[in-house]
């Protein structure tokens, strides 16, 4: 059932709200999340894929897909993973080199076989241990 937000007094279901557009994605275990920008409010929030309108996921998944520039086809040193990310249905690492401020997205597969310390890194900072 959807939630209820306010809206200047109006109560609206979250269905029924206008967001102008999907700022971001992420993926939190099986999960895809995209950051929406809600009309009229200030805070942006992350909403699961199937809350929201699959046209408008549909629309800024084929927007940011030609914005994907791959950092490892130019040979540079690998500094650490930031995230991991879903673009075009395919996980990849949000990826920082060293002597530079850029950022690039590497496949998976591929960061697995060019820089496995720096994938170990990463998934070593993700783990809960339980006592």
């Amino acid at each position: 059932m959807p939630t209820k937000r306010k809206n200047k007094g109006k109560e609206k279901t979250r269905d029924s709200v206008v967001f102008p557009r999907i700022l971001g994605q992420r993926v939190r275990g099986e999960k895809t999340y995209f950051k929406v920008e809600w009309k009229g409010q200030l805070l942006h929030t992350w909403e699961l894929e199937e809350n929201l309108n699959p046209q408008s996921v549909a629309e800024f998944k084929k927007r940011n897909a030609e914005k994907v520039v791959v950092g490892g086809e130019q040979n540079l040193e690998p500094e650490a993973i930031i995230g991991m990310y879903e673009v075009k249905d395919e996980r990849m690492f949000k990826m920082k080199w060293k002597g530079t401020n850029r950022t690039d997205f590497i496949p998976l597969n591929e960061a697995k076989l060019k820089c496995p310390q720096e994938v170990i890194k990463y998934y070593e900072t993700k783990i809960v241990w339980c006592e």
